[in-house]
């Protein structure tokens, strides 16, 4: 049952990816699309403001990249691991591509939702509460349902704990100075 539904999840994604322009960042980690900030004016904590209208990037995990790890060795603990030695790599690739890319030269903050935020600030993040109701419902539920399909502890680990979704970002410069 799973992995039909694997199936059907990667066939959306990848129906997904072409509509809304995401694409991979190599190394596999990441994948991302440039956004217009439609937002408050923003200030992060090293002084980089996006103000509406900007453009930013937006990052999405690469969730095939995580399938893959979890091919390796499906207990959690090696996931977390695997996952944050892999992120390392992942953000010295994010630097090198949007640094080499023309289409990120007015880009200084990159950002997206995630319910894997905890501790995420150690890697150069910075953590936000979803402002609108709607919108950090629809992405926790969202999320939580691409979580119990991708888990190794599915539907259990999704109703085991209480997640909720953040806005997690990080800005060019801070991108820069740590990897």
């Amino acid at each position: 049952m799973k992995n039909i539904m694997l199936k059907i999840w990667f066939v959306w994604e990848s129906i997904f990816e072409k509509l809304a322009g995401i694409h991979p960042v190599p190394g596999g980690f990441f994948r991302i699309a440039i956004r217009r900030y439609r937002g408050d004016k923003l200030t992060c904590l090293d002084g980089t403001i996006l103000n509406p209208g900007e453009k930013y990037g937006e990052l999405h995990l690469n969730n095939k990249f995580f399938i893959g790890l979890s091919k390796q060795d499906r207990s959690p603990a090696f996931l977390g691991i695997a996952s944050l030695r892999e992120s390392k790599k992942a953000f010295s690739s994010l630097k090198e591509y949007t640094k080499s890319n023309p289409l990120f030269k007015d880009v200084n903050v990159f950002m997206g939702y995630t319910l894997l935020n905890r501790g995420i600030n150690r890697l150069g993040f910075e953590v936000h509460d979803i402002k609108s109701g709607f919108i950090k419902n629809l992405v926790s539920n969202y999320e939580k349902m691409l979580l119990a399909i991708l888990h190794p502890e599915g539907f259990k680990r999704v109703m085991s704990k209480k997640l909720v979704s953040k806005q997690v970002l990080i800005t060019k410069k801070t991108l820069e100075k740590l990897y």
